[in-house]
């Protein structure tokens, strides 16, 4: 399972890295960050700013899986999995992120309240990723589910 995770991290990243590229490329020389307001940062603040977030919450989920592979493994291989997932979960709630914000910043009349669902679609992924940690614990303790 932790093979299988690891490609999906490796096409996590790919997504990214060509997201925000294609995103960057028709951004405008101030890139707005909400579809309403007056919060602004320069083009390239905004591509070095997402770029450095993406690449400090990989290093962190590196480090915490290679401090805990050990423990984590001798408790369940599937608890290992499930923490290595997080880097992925998190880059496609990054990827979501830049891509809505490339929608707020299109020139051409495209409503980003039609593309508001990216900004939900994130936290569900990441709920959804937490509820599978509840669903192994549970699993684990022989706790008798319904059915």
């Amino acid at each position: 399972m932790a093979k299988v995770v690891g490609v999906v991290r490796f096409f996590s990243i790919v997504l990214f890295l060509g997201i925000l590229g294609m995103i960057y490329a028709y951004l405008p020389v101030k890139v707005q960050l909400l579809p309403e307001g007056d919060l602004q940062v320069d083009r390239a603040t905004f591509f070095y700013g997402t770029a450095s977030l993406f690449l400090i919450v990989n290093i962190v989920f590196v480090v915490i899986t290679r401090t805990l592979e050990k423990s984590l493994r001798r408790v369940s291989e599937n608890l290992f999995a499930w923490l290595k997932a997080g880097s992925p979960v998190l880059n496609v709630y990054i990827t979501l992120l830049v891509g809505f914000i490339g929608v707020i910043n299109n020139s051409v009349d495209v409503s980003p309240s039609s593309y508001a669902y990216l900004n939900f679609l994130g936290p569900i992924i990441v709920l959804t990723w937490i509820g599978g940690l509840l669903y192994l614990v549970f699993k684990a303790k022989g706790v008798p589910t319904e059915g």
